[in-house]
């Protein structure tokens, strides 16, 4: 899903007090997987390396 990071931080401005936090946390949620998209992707892989060792370990 793609969201327009522009149009939240405008939006805040004219949201009810109640939606604001939710406005918030879907900006820093897209600001977080901008900068730690990397870092996800460095996981993955090392989440499936370490899925294979252990798939080895345990059928020897």
């Amino acid at each position: 899903m793609h969201v327009n990071v522009n149009y939240i931080r405008v939006n805040v401005n004219y949201t009810p007090y109640k939606n604001v936090y939710m406005h918030v946390n879907v900006l820093v949620w897209r600001v977080n997987d901008i900068y730690m998209r990397d870092n996800d992707i460095a996981w993955l892989v090392n989440g499936r390396v370490q899925a294979v060792n252990d798939s080895f370990s345990s059928t020897c």
